[in-house]
């Protein structure tokens, strides 16, 4: 048996698995029965896929099917006693590291030597040295400094509260929501202990006053008839948990007379008192008062909801009110749509400010895990926000010049104004569509009349058969969107069309096939607009004077411009977020293994194989220099494929590169610039050995981004 190592959940899930002449279990299905996401059942997977490599189980994967173990039951029971013999302590990546050091290190009275973490991380100290610079730079976003001395270790030096909110921010930045509610849900005790074990950061609480706190803030709830978001009840939660494991070190949090004075009086301080009250009872201690004024202060950073829905403080409603009104008159301006008949976002919005004003006050953190998303697909949005919002708090929430109002919270806010934007812009935008049949006059006019009937801003511009189809009668009809009931790329060289999208559907469309052409629309619409409607409006604003002839060049080549990039960086996104990584034992075709790590479906595989195939007739596919195969190959599939891995016994790379039929300029650079690293860059070579995932991740993202620049460099 090799030296692997397994956590207790990788054998808790292989023993799920099974065996030959038995039905295939899914992912989901593992993720189910263990109260798991999907994502993490994915990423145990990677490890106990190496483990059967390294010991020789057949371990198949089908996709749209599942997965199971081609053995019998003697070696089923074999595998389980190598399980018993396997160590299943953690081994730990950067991040994990840095986590597990913050952990111990915000939870400790004392020095911590720096023998005790390279001793159980198993590192060296330069190692370590390393991962302290990281952490130094972290807990000065906390106003914590780390304190190193020679012959007593390391420690954290800093006020209480803010220990306390590094411990509540590590907490959030280490378990994603699915992770943070299943630590909360009435589950299997050892099915939470197991949670608990698996993410270190979490033994800074003890999972019984996590219990014991529910406990009491439910009675609270009940007896104030009030209740609270799931995401605030979470962070309430850990807030209370992490006090209470502090009470029980005697570290207390200590506020300014003034403040206590100012929240004694308010509402979130009676409901802090009874929530007080009852973990005292819980936990059979005191609690200071102090400790009463940081609970309510969380609390007012909280949405709550009491039976009259009545706000408690006039002022926060008035203020609320008017941020609620400039920002909506401003967005009017910049966006050019009327959004003052839009009640619901006005309430909503409202709603949100005065527990999001009161956060920034009282500088309390809130994590938006839609940030990212919101960011990528409603730039334009969210970066009108940014210029916005923290000029208005300032001005009408008396907010200091110099707060930094976080992305996250701009990222709420953006929520509000996305859902009406976008509603706006597709009830204004109308999309041009053709329709496609062999004949033009069959399938494609029944397909015209039920879009025309079910979709109010599609207008069909014609029917056309795929004889007629090419550049320059799409162009003559103003086309934004081509539907057809045959697959063209089959039919014709999809690249006569250019940049105009093209969707395949069924002539009798179904109640899924609506949600997917809106989907699509609403895609259209919104660069559309944004492109087209918005940069007119913007240009109008403007005072230069600029000859017609001149300007409607610019603004043409803008408009190309502006979506040339935004199609190239959807496609590298795409593409990023896809990549696959393994490690492969015993292997005899590589074809059908390459086929097989990156297909998502049974047609998607066979049509790799065979470009594949047809590749390796033209030789050259083995770089001995590198102990690399470089399987690369053009293919009839929608979405292009790249993967990074090793084949374990013959201690050579495969990295797996498929473009798409439509041979994509920027897919084709980046791939370019992967083979040119392979040969320049032996780093990139050393990180694929190591199986250094988010190593060659970053090299890859590094490449996507030089692509993004050239292309914006062209522009300029």
């Amino acid at each position: 048996m090799k030296n692997t190592k397994l956590s207790q959940r990788q054998k808790n899930i292989i023993r799920m698995l099974p065996h030959k002449d038995n039905s295939p279990i899914t992912v989901k299905d593992i993720a189910d029965k263990l109260n798991l996401s999907t994502r993490t059942v994915q990423r145990d997977l990677i490890g106990i896929e190496k483990f059967f490599l390294d010991n020789h189980f057949e371990f198949v994967k089908k996709p749209g099917i599942g997965i199971i173990l081609n053995e019998d039951e003697d070696s089923i029971d074999f595998m389980y006693e190598l399980l018993d013999m396997i160590d299943s302590s953690k081994q730990y990546g950067r991040n994990e590291r840095i986590n597990f050091i913050l952990s111990r290190l915000l939870t400790s009275n004392q020095p911590i030597k720096y023998y005790a973490f390279t001793a159980y991380l198993d590192v060296s100290e330069k190692t370590l040295v390393e991962d302290l610079a990281h952490i130094e730079e972290w807990l000065k976003k906390s106003n914590l400094s780390l304190v190193k001395k020679r012959g007593e270790g390391v420690s954290i030096k800093g006020s209480e509260n803010s220990l306390r909110k590094a411990q509540s921010r590590l907490i959030n930045q280490v378990l994603d929501d699915d992770k943070k509610i299943e630590l909360l849900k009435n589950i299997n005790n050892d099915v939470k202990q197991n949670l608990i074990q698996d993410n270190d950061v979490l033994s800074m609480i003890d999972r019984s006053i996590i219990d014991r706190t529910r406990n009491a803030l439910n009675t609270s709830f009940s007896e104030l008839h009030i209740s609270l978001s799931d995401n605030a009840y979470i962070g309430l939660v850990v807030h209370i948990a992490l006090a209470i494991e502090r009470l029980k070190k005697n570290e207390s949090i200590e506020f300014k007379q003034d403040f206590i004075d100012n929240l004694i009086n308010t509402q979130e301080y009676i409901f802090a008192r009874k929530i007080v009250n009852n973990l005292e009872k819980e936990f059979d201690m005191d609690i200071p008062n102090d400790e009463t004024s940081y609970i309510a202060m969380h609390i007012k950073g909280a949405n709550f909801m009491a039976s009259s829905e009545k706000q408690s403080n006039m002022d926060d409603v008035i203020e609320a009110n008017q941020i609620t009104k400039v920002l909506i008159t401003e967005m009017e301006k910049i966006f050019n749509l009327n959004l003052t008949d839009d009640k619901r976002l006005e309430n909503d919005l409202k709603a949100h400010l005065s527990p999001a004003i009161t956060r920034l006050k009282l500088n309390l953190s809130i994590r938006n895990p839609l940030l990212e998303e919101i960011k990528f697909k409603y730039d334009t949005i969210f970066n009108a926000l940014m210029n916005i919002v923290p000029n208005v708090l300032i001005r009408y929430a008396n907010i200091e010049e110099s707060k930094v109002i976080p992305e996250d919270e701009i990222g709420f806010i953006a929520i509000h104004f996305i859902t009406s934007i976008e509603k706006k812009i597709i009830d204004r935008m109308s999309i041009n569509v053709i329709t496609i049949c062999p004949t033009g006059y069959g399938t494609s006019r029944l397909l015209a009349t039920n879009l025309s009937n079910n979709l109010k801003n599609v207008n069909i511009v014609g029917n056309a058969s795929i004889m007629n189809l090419n550049r320059e009668f799409l162009i003559e009809k103003n086309v934004d969107l081509v539907i057809s009931t045959v697959n063209l790329e089959s039919i014709l060289d999809i690249s006569q069309l250019g940049d105009i999208p093209y969707i395949e559907v069924p002539t009798i469309t179904s109640e899924n096939d609506y949600i997917y052409i809106n989907s699509k629309l609403a895609e259209i619409s919104r660069q559309k607009y944004y492109c087209n409607e918005l940069v007119l409006e913007k240009n109008k604003i403007s005072n230069e004077i600029i000859p017609d002839n001149n300007k409607n060049k610019e603004l043409s080549d803008q408009l190309y411009r502006t979506r040339r990039l935004f199609k190239i960086s959807s496609s590298l996104s795409y593409l990023y977020d896809d990549i696959r990584f393994f490690n492969k034992k015993g292997i005899n075709d590589l074809v059908q293994l390459s086929a097989s790590i990156v297909a998502n479906t049974e047609s998607e595989f066979v049509n790799i194989k065979s470009a594949l195939e047809q590749r390796i007739k033209l030789g050259g596919i083995y770089f001995k220099e590198y102990k690399l195969h470089l399987m690369h190959a053009n293919c009839d599939i929608e979405n292009p494929k790249l993967a990074f891995g090793n084949l374990v016994d013959q201690n050579e790379i495969l990295v797996i590169m498929i473009s798409t039929k439509d041979y994509r300029s920027e897919i084709v650079n980046l791939f370019s610039n992967i083979s040119t690293m392979i040969i320049e860059n032996s780093r990139f070579i050393e990180k694929i050995n190591s199986n250094e995932i988010q190593s060659v991740k970053d090299l890859v993202l590094n490449q996507i981004l030089n692509i993004i620049d050239e292309e914006i460099n062209k522009g300029e």
